[in-house]
């Protein structure tokens, strides 16, 4: 980020970023779709995936298994809000708004991360959360790389 920064005027560097972002819609779909398939995007499907359902004989995943799957969407999460967020800092937006939109980023994404803990430790209402929380992690990057997209397309960057 240190060249974007001093070379704002680089061609080279503006044609990277763009096709980094266009990859990222394809990344933010793909898990889209992968957690849908594997059952695991709404919230009755996250209950039965984490707890199991007896009637179906199917068993809840372990804590270990739990932590593994957090270990590695916790990872992938934070390092794609921040890489989208980094280019986002180059965009003419008001900072407010920018603010607004890492901070919902960040609190969406590590509660999605962390909340698979509450429902198989505290209650299955949480699932609720998991599910609102993915949604909005995959709103707020897609909506924050379109703004990245449109800022270096249209040479609105400072």
């Amino acid at each position: 980020m240190r060249y974007v920064i001093q070379h704002k005027k680089s061609l080279y560097i503006n044609f990277l970023v763009l096709l980094f972002s266009f990859s990222l819609y394809f990344f933010v779909i793909c898990f889209g779709v992968y957690k849908y398939l594997s059952g695991e995007f709404f919230p009755e499907e996250i209950k039965s995936a984490l707890l199991g359902n007896p009637d179906e004989f199917l068993e809840g995943k372990t804590v270990l298994q739990i932590v593994e799957l957090m270990h590695i969407e916790l990872f992938l999460v934070l390092v794609v809000l921040l890489t989208v967020f980094s280019i986002n800092l180059r965009v003419l937006i008001k900072d407010k708004i920018r603010y607004f939109l890492i901070t919902a980023g960040f609190i969406s994404g590590i509660t999605y991360c962390l909340s698979p803990f509450l429902v198989k430790f505290i209650s299955p209402f949480f699932s609720y959360l998991q599910s609102v929380s993915f949604i909005f992690f995959l709103l707020i990057t897609f909506s924050v790389n379109s703004l990245n997209i449109y800022g270096f397309l249209r040479g609105r960057i400072g």
